[in-house]
């Protein structure tokens, strides 16, 4: 009971019953066990000989293993067992106690947490596993999050986004640095053709991530407007700040319905009570690439395909400090309204002339545009911009 083995095992494969190695153990027969522990890829390779059927090994990241929470979990399990098994034993269960950078210890003293996760932004619910993001759909939409590990989500072979359809994300997700690699995303939901998040809203926050080798491959045939970011699909009055993202971007318009494409965002606006919508310090590298008939009106980024700020000048919809490096490509002679740019398709201040509500400042684009030509008034193509309106740069 209630053990953790962060070693490894080399120089033998698990062949049941003439081999038998195991990350925690080699071969069990009638034994009662739980809360037992061990590196993911080491108890993958090492299962063990199990001739009861019953016991079970956790799989766990280094980082995880290393965490405040799972020394929290090891001394309930230590209490457990006190009140237990070893009731009336003079032998007690030790408490544990973290390391900083490495693996829990025993102690002498219970450990008292300064905070214990709770989903506040003082004490954020922390991510080290796909299981543990894609948990947040359930966990709490308006919760806050950090990421303790990198994370590769080529496991999952059709990423859903965080708050695709019918919800919004509210909280926060800080990044802290780490990377989440090779997500995929094959099929639309609703009108979000993808992303990491479907939705977010004010207050929410997403900063200090990195995206890497991401790929969005959806066909859209709804009668319907669609968008869709590496990032996030669709911002309204949130925040994002500090994120990389690398890939893939690609869609096929069968409807000629309008479709909005970003490499980081969708679209990213304002409106009436929703605070300023805000797209800082972010660089993206990802290629866009849309299929089309002609009559599909168009919006295309390489950061936000669409920017928009209400009439109300208390909120101000901002893209600044911004790169692209990827490609977007085109493949339509389009005749309907089309903004497409390197850095944001269109930008405006809806219903108001004051230049100082949308802003574009401090941005650079090294990518390339293909298969559109500039045509005043309804193809609309710019090296930084398709379109402006009353927008400062």
């Amino acid at each position: 009971h209630n053990c953790y083995s962060a070693g490894s095992i080399t120089g033998l494969t698990h062949v049941a019953y003439a081999v038998n190695t195991g990350a925690i153990y080699g071969r069990l027969r009638y034994t009662s066990v739980s809360n037992v522990y061990a590196l993911s890829d080491v108890a993958a390779a090492h299962p063990g000989l199990d001739l009861q059927k019953a016991a079970s090994v956790t799989g766990m990241v280094a980082e995880e293993m290393k965490s405040e929470s799972f020394v929290l979990t090891l001394a309930d399990a230590a209490e457990a067992l006190n009140s237990g098994i070893l009731a009336s034993s003079s032998v007690k269960a030790m408490y544990w106690a973290p390391v900083e950078g490495g693996y829990p210890v025993q102690s002498a003293e219970k450990y008292v947490p300064e905070s214990i996760p709770n989903g506040t932004l003082e004490a954020p619910y922390l991510i080290y596993t796909a299981d543990d993001l894609k948990a947040i759909s359930t966990q709490g939409l308006d919760k806050h999050y950090k990421l303790m590990a990198d994370i590769d989500l080529s496991g999952i072979a059709n990423w859903t986004p965080i708050a695709a359809t019918g919800t919004k994300f509210t909280g926060s997700l800080d990044g802290n640095g780490y990377t989440i690699s090779n997500m995929k995303v094959t099929s639309v939901n609703g009108q979000c053709l993808g992303g990491l998040f479907g939705w977010i809203e004010y207050p929410a926050v997403v900063k200090n991530l990195t995206i890497d080798s991401a790929s969005i491959d959806v066909n859209h045939d709804f009668g319907f407007d669609s968008f869709g970011g590496l990032l996030v699909a669709y911002n309204l009055g949130g925040t994002i700040d500090n994120c990389k993202v690398s890939g893939a971007l690609s869609v096929t318009n069968a409807q000629a319905k309008p479709v909005y494409l970003g490499g980081i965002v969708g679209i990213s606006k304002t409106s009436g009570a929703d605070k300023t919508a805000t797209v800082v310090n972010c660089i993206s590298d990802v290629d866009i690439t849309l299929t089309c008939p002609a009559g599909a009106e168009t919006y295309i980024g390489g950061i936000v395909a669409q920017v928009v700020a209400s009439s109300d000048a208390t909120y101000k919809a901002i893209v600044a400090n911004c790169g692209y490096l990827g490609d977007i490509t085109v493949n339509a002679a389009l005749t309907a309204n089309t903004y497409v740019a390197g850095i944001v398709g269109w930008m405006e201040s809806y219903n108001n002339a004051s230049a100082t509500i949308s802003q574009l400042h401090n941005c650079y684009s090294a990518g390339s545009i293909t298969g559109l030509t500039h045509q005043a008034y309804y193809v609309n193509t710019g090296a930084i911009y398709g379109r402006l309106r009353y927008t400062s740069v």
